[in-house]
């Protein structure tokens, strides 16, 4: 696949996108707005260490200075020290405090995180200055609250702290909430586009010209475009928006070596537009002034007699019951060179034999009438009738529509009907998306006819 084949599954899938990255968003977005900012402050105490040796020798004893520094933060962390500060705060209780030892110095650091901005610089001094100014007092109740166990280190008293620096102010700890919201949209986009493709995979549906002839390994003949809701059935052929494609389709099938006169046109499923192709088509030729029989085989869904405005009171089912004479049975439609067979009336009991004897017959007695003879058969889903006729036609147009075909579908008609010997096939792709630049083209044609005193009507 080619980016612009990513990029066409991006653009057809981009409601799935765009539900999945807001939801998504939405989410992460709702659960960073619970999220509660903090604010923290720092204040430093330094401990001075306890030097030894003589005048002329002095060293320092690391040992002893990092069981100091610990033991000095196990006490001010301690319970008594702690309800002593929630008392100086005038607090119901004590407050959430920090206490690290700073690598390889001789740092204490006090911290506190608070929601309440204001909070934590006022405990973190209020606690170093309680430390330094107070501390005989604290040392006295934490060496009661011992009970008599004998501490980790001698702590005769506390004359060697001093307060280094005092918290003057507030920052913010945790994620920032800008940078987890960008990254949260960028999560939802990802998790769209992902979902996109999940979908298109899943969609056995079709939404290329290269893919159906991919799947049927078959020329496309034509391509027609999407339907307007203003313009009738029965009149595409006459506008310009849709005749190129017709005619497309006659130039093929007049271009054969081995011109084929008996034409089935048949469809993977139903709703594929097949019997609107069959009319059209038929008027297309008629246009050109070949004379054509087009013959509704479809008696389980038959819709031809309508594109036509024909009565469906006889037809195929009354010949083959021998309810009606063949001279009944023809019907002449508004075009002179276009005659037609509907399906006539439904009746599920008796239903033609389409590989008897009798349709063979009536084909190869319009043979002799007819230039063309076209035949609208049910989808193959529905019906065998398409198989059945095989042997009995020239050429077969298999008719697709794009966004709707189902591949498993296509793909089974055309195994079906390769147990017979194939005539020559085509696709025609009905429904092609391509509205805009149809437009574009007749939107250049009609300023081109204003200039020379011709307007070509757009439609």
């Amino acid at each position: 696949m080619q980016l612009n084949d990513y990029l066409a599954i991006l653009w057809r899938r981009r409601f799935v996108l765009a539900v999945t990255a807001i939801v998504a968003t939405g989410i992460i977005a709702f659960g960073v707005s619970q999220m509660t900012t903090k604010y923290a402050a720092t204040s430093t105490i330094r401990v001075e260490t306890v030097p030894v040796g003589g005048i002329d020798f002095t060293t320092f004893d690391i040992s002893y200075s990092e069981r100091l520094m610990n033991t000095y933060t196990d006490i001010f962390r301690s319970p008594v020290v702690m309800d002593q500060l929630a008392v100086e705060l005038d607090m119901d209780e004590p407050p959430d405090v920090t206490i690290d030892v700073v690598k390889d110095t001789e740092l204490l650091i006090i911290g506190s995180q608070e929601e309440n901005p204001d909070l934590p610089p006022v405990v973190v001094n209020t606690l170093a200055r309680l430390i330094v100014e107070d501390g005989e007092n604290l040392l006295s109740l934490w060496k009661d609250s011992l009970n008599g166990q004998t501490p980790p280190i001698d702590v005769e008293d506390l004359d060697r702290l001093s307060i280094l620096q005092l918290a003057e102010g507030t920052f913010t700890v945790g994620a920032n909430k800008r940078s987890l919201m960008a990254f949260g949209a960028l999560v939802g986009l990802l998790g769209g586009i992902g979902m996109a493709f999940v979908v298109e995979h899943l969609d056995q549906r079709i939404y290329s010209l290269q893919h159906f002839a991919r799947v049927t390994n078959l020329p496309i003949l034509s391509e027609i475009p999407k339907k307007d809701y203003r313009d009738s059935d029965t009149t595409l052929f006459a506008k310009p928006r849709y005749s190129e494609g017709f005619r497309r389709i006659k130039a093929v099938i007049k271009r054969e070596d081995d011109q084929p006169q008996v034409i089935m046109l048949t469809s993977p499923e139903p709703g594929e537009g097949k019997s609107t192709i069959a009319a059209n088509l038929a008027l297309s030729l008629a246009q050109s002034g070949e004379r054509v029989m087009v013959i509704d085989m479809d008696t389980y869904r038959p819709s031809l007699h309508k594109f036509l405005a024909l009565p469906n009171d006889r037809g195929l089912s009354t010949l083959m019951l021998r309810k009606t004479r063949f001279a009944e049975t023809i019907q002449k439609t508004t075009r002179p060179q276009v005659t037609a067979i509907t399906s006539g009336p439904l009746n599920y009991t008796q239903m033609p034999e389409f590989d008897s004897p009798a349709i063979a017959a009536l084909i190869n007695q319009l043979r002799g009438n007819f230039d063309f003879i076209l035949l609208d058969t049910p989808p193959t889903a529905i019906a065998s009738t398409a198989k059945t006729l095989m042997p009995l036609v020239d050429s077969v147009i298999v008719v697709v529509r794009m966004g709707q075909t189902n591949e498993d579908s296509l793909r089974l008609m055309m195994e079906e009907l390769s147990y017979t010997e194939l005539p020559s096939m085509g696709i025609v792709v009905n429904a092609i998306g391509q509205k805009s630049r149809y437009r574009k083209y007749y939107k250049l044609a009609n300023k081109m006819a204003r200039n020379s005193g011709f307007m070509v009507k757009q439609t």
